[in-house]
């Protein structure tokens, strides 16, 4: 569980450490009118190029409703006289405050701190509200603790993690999706669990990356990587996919032949946690179970022995990466 950030000297390091982050990939695109129709601003506008990802900040001001910085994101258009916003992540300048979707939290155990958002995402059209948008997003929410409550979000990456500008450049897809489909009148209630889910986005797939960095914020590459080189070795004929409780299956008909489950974080609990979901979600003895982990991950030898007992195979991966690129690469062949 992650703890919030409160105070406001602990935020506005934490909202420096992020501009940082996101300005050595973005670059300097002057003075840009930002805003929806019914309301404009100009501002400083960074942005990777034309028709990538854009950053943009607010300062707190007591015209808000609540004292917060305003991180906007949106599609660079480098002609256009407006830029589009497809979500704020705004985050308050002190204390825990709903109405605005951001939040900075710590890792305990790390003390590590990552930039969430509740799923709020704006627009003023009806059927837009972080309900309907998780549901649509289909990630894991993290617990993140309060002075006085418990809170759910979703996690966008770890502050100082270079390839963080790729993870919310992934962020600004999924919401552009989602918008899309409800303007659309495409029904964004949460799927049954056997229906298609649509990939979460990610961008170009080339570059090298070195440094440490947290895994579990890689989630939707991997699964979509893992999508895509399962589809590849069974070939046309048999549907791969993901649903609300399984992170990716192979389908003859209506017949689950494999069932895969992606743990980025390490430590008995997540392992513990796959185990049930594959042995939950496999209906037959023969369905083909795997547990997806990074290749640093280093399981004990209680845990491989019940993995072989269980008949689930593994598969490995590790990330790279620069700029907003995310390259998911694969340890060659299936093992136990």
């Amino acid at each position: 569980m992650l703890l919030l950030l409160e105070k406001t000297s602990e935020i506005r390091e934490a909202q420096k450490t992020l501009g940082a982050t996101l300005t050595r990939v973005l670059s300097d695109r002057g003075t840009r009118n930002i805003g929806y129709p019914s309301g404009n601003q100009d501002y400083r506008v960074y942005a990777a190029g034309h028709n990538e990802l854009y950053w943009a900040l607010s300062q707190p001001s007591d015209d808000h409703g609540v004292r917060r910085f305003v991180n906007t994101f949106g599609v660079f258009a480098a002609d256009a006289g407006s830029q589009q916003i497809v979500v704020e992540v705004s985050v308050p300048e002190r204390g825990d405050d709903a109405r605005a979707g951001g939040m900075f939290a710590r890792d305990p155990l790390t003390g590590e701190i990552y930039l969430l958002h509740s799923g709020k995402v704006g627009g003023g059209r009806k059927g837009v509200g972080a309900t309907k948008f998780r549901a649509f997003h289909g990630g894991p929410l993290e617990a993140v603790q309060t002075s006085s409550r418990q809170r759910e979000a979703i996690r966008l990456g770890n502050i100082r993690d270079p390839l963080l500008p790729a993870l919310i450049w992934s962020y600004v897809g999924v919401v552009a999706q989602f918008k899309k489909r409800v303007a659309a009148g495409i029904s964004i209630d949460a799927p049954a669990a056997r229906s298609e889910l649509e990939d979460e986005s990610w961008g170009r797939r080339t570059g090298t990356r070195t440094a440490d960095f947290d895994y579990y914020s890689y989630h939707g590459a991997v699964q979509q990587s893992l999508k895509l080189r399962t589809q590849r070795r069974v070939g046309d004929a048999l549907r791969v996919d993901r649903t609300h409780l399984i992170d990716l299956g192979v389908w003859a008909g209506e017949e689950l032949l494999e069932v895969f489950e992606i743990k980025t974080a390490s430590g008995r609990q997540a392992f513990y946690t796959a185990l049930g979901q594959l042995l939950t979600h496999a209906p037959l003895t023969a369905t083909r179970k795997t547990l997806v982990l990074p290749n640093e991950v280093q399981l004990p030898a209680d845990c491989n022995d019940a993995l072989v007992r269980l008949g689930i195979n593994t598969e490995r991966f590790q990330v790279e990466g620069r700029g907003l690129e995310v390259v998911i690469r694969w340890r060659e062949g299936r093992s136990r």
